[in-house]
């Protein structure tokens, strides 16, 4: 859709449009409305022939049957049969009334089933062996009672049998001083064939009997259309039913009613070419005009377009374009947004390198963090080994201490450390803990040597296996005694890391606050964080946000193990 930017151009294309359309409507309601009445009175028309052509079928169809019914009770082989009969009734006299009615169905192919019953219910029919299904389903039907309960003929709706589409032609005669409700039922395969022929190009075909009722309708899903008002309407006229256009057509000599319908749908699908041809007369002449003005959009609104999407497209740390150089207001505005864009820039990189400063000066005060009551204890270890006159074992307890206090504290020049200086500094902490429990703790390890090389985050294993010694370990005599593995392996593109006892484990409610905990150290800064797990946790989220697991799995009675995974490469 063309733009136009000067306010000259806009009063002058506001007003040629208005003229325009109002012109171009008055033409289009003019047309529209003679033509729309021309197809009206077309389409009632063809309707109108359309089902004169089904009424004349069914017409045709049930006065063949009235005709059959007068030439049935005529028939001097029946009736002599049928006295026979009823001087001496037994099976053999039912046959040959059978086997009569059986060649009378013979001589008319579209005669289905055949079927006598008189006011005693003794039943006569043609004989097949589809006959069983059929009677019983003949005798229930309301066609078939109402003949029985107040006479007269009465024909029911198509209907689909056994995979077979029929309707039955019921009528009470006397025959022999006995009223037989006689039943003819026929194949409507052809008759419907017909029908559908005759209507075509109709969307909906309905057929109804003198009472309103549906015989026949191509499609049996709907209710139907033939509302109370139009029964006592003439032989023919047109309804404007919810489905479309309907014309209504009645039989001179049946009273059957056809109603043929053409839907919206379709009487729209018919306008669509004249209304494509209205719609290109109206649009051309605007496309001409507008097409005019093209150099001047080009000139005027392209840069301001480009600006627009500048504009949307922006966001924070995205450097602007060079600003349109002109000597307008369009340059002005140009000049403006590269500045605020720089200035918002050079903003959000300040918040963003305070924020930074900020996180790794905490980051960093979490990794420092140590448990005074283990320099303590390890003080005091010393102390014992210097009274026992032990050197030897004081200078390997002091060489740990010394490693392990520089591992923690040495954090300002890397924030990562090789899986192999990790665990030699873990060997470290567990020397000092072998001396303070005299060996009651066996370690095992279980490291995978082709990522003794890669880099995990620093600091992590010495609270997780001082975490196994002080809770899962720990007796209620004071005591530390048991087992401890530590595995490290690679995952598919994860590193994982298990550190567990065979120690008391935890209740299911114990472990439930303990995950807990992790949670409140990750997202509730301000509550109390201890120097194990959760300074584990909050530092490991730091680093790899939410790209990380930390999983604590125990079993009261049958220890504990902590397992943590995280991306086989290092935050960078």
């Amino acid at each position: 859709m063309f733009r136009v930017h000067s306010k000259l151009s806009k009063k002058i294309l506001k007003k040629f449009l208005f003229i325009y359309t109002l012109i171009f409507f008055i033409l289009a309601l003019l047309l529209l409305t003679g033509t729309s009445l021309f197809f009206l009175y077309k389409t009632g028309k063809n309707i109108s022939s359309r089902t004169s052509l089904i009424t004349d079928v069914w017409d045709e169809f049930e006065t063949t049957r009235q005709e059959q019914v007068y030439t049935l009770i005529s028939s001097n082989d029946l009736i002599n049969l049928l006295m026979e009969y009823y001087r001496k009734p037994s099976p053999s006299a039912r046959e040959r009334v059978n086997l009569c009615l059986s060649g009378f169905q013979a001589s008319d192919s579209g005669l289905h089933y055949l079927m006598m019953e008189d006011e005693q219910h003794n039943t006569f029919h043609s004989l097949n062996s589809f006959s069983t299904g059929i009677q019983n389903h003949l005798q229930e039907s309301s066609s078939y009672q109402k003949s029985r309960k107040n006479g007269g003929s009465c024909i029911s709706p198509v209907e689909e049998y056994d995979s077979e589409l029929y309707c039955a032609y019921t009528d009470l005669q006397t025959i022999y001083g006995h009223s037989f409700v006689i039943c003819f039922c026929y194949d409507m395969q052809n008759i419907v064939r017909n029908i559908k022929n005759a209507g075509t190009g109709l969307d909906s075909i309905q057929i109804y009997n003198t009472y309103g009722e549906r015989l026949f309708s191509t499609d049996m899903t709907k209710s139907g259309f033939y509302p109370e008002s139009e029964r006592s309407s003439g032989l023919f006229h047109c309804i404007f039913s919810p489905d479309g256009i309907a014309v209504l057509n009645k039989s001179y000599h049946t009273m059957i009613s056809t109603v043929g319908t053409i839907s919206y749908q379709r009487l729209m699908m018919e306008f669509l070419s004249l209304l494509v041809i209205l719609l290109a007369v109206y649009f051309i002449p605007i496309i001409i005009a507008l097409l005019c003005m093209i150099p001047a959009n080009d000139k005027l609104l392209k840069p301001i377009g480009k600006l627009s999407r500048e504009v949307q497209s922006f966001s924070i740390g995205m450097q602007p374009s060079i600003p349109y150089d002109s000597d307008d207001e369009l340059g002005e505005l140009s000049h403006s947004f590269f500045e605020m864009a720089q200035n918002i820039n050079k903003q959000s990189l300040d918040l963003s390198e305070k924020e930074r400063e900020k996180a790794v000066t905490y980051y960093k005060l979490l990794t420092t963090q140590l448990d005074p009551h283990f320099i303590y204890n390890t003080m005091n270890i010393i102390n014992i080994l210097a009274r026992q006159e032990a050197y030897e074992d004081i200078i390997k307890v002091n060489t740990a201490l010394t490693r392990v206090l520089r591992e923690r504290l040495n954090t300002q020049n890397t924030t990562f450390e090789t899986i192999q200086n990790e665990i030699e500094a873990l060997k470290q902490y567990q020397l000092i803990m072998d001396y303070r429990y005299h060996n009651q703790v066996v370690v095992e390890y279980e490291i995978d040597e082709t990522i003794l090389d890669m880099k995990i985050p620093k600091n992590i294993l010495q609270p997780l296996m001082e975490n196994a010694y002080y809770h899962g370990l720990s007796t209620d005599q004071g005591e530390i005694l048991g087992n401890i593995d530590v595995l490290i392996y690679p995952l598919e593109e994860e590193l994982v890391i298990e550190i567990s006892d065979n120690g008391k484990g935890f209740s299911p409610q114990r472990l439930q606050e303990i995950r807990d905990n992790l949670l409140h150290a990750t997202f509730h800064a301000e509550k109390e964080a201890h120097i194990g797990m959760e300074n584990i946790y909050r530092r490991i989220s730091y680093l790899y946000e939410d790209r990380f697991s930390m999983d604590i799995q125990s079993e009261e009675g049958h220890g504990s193990a902590i397992i943590l995974t995280f991306p086989l490469e290092p935050f960078k």
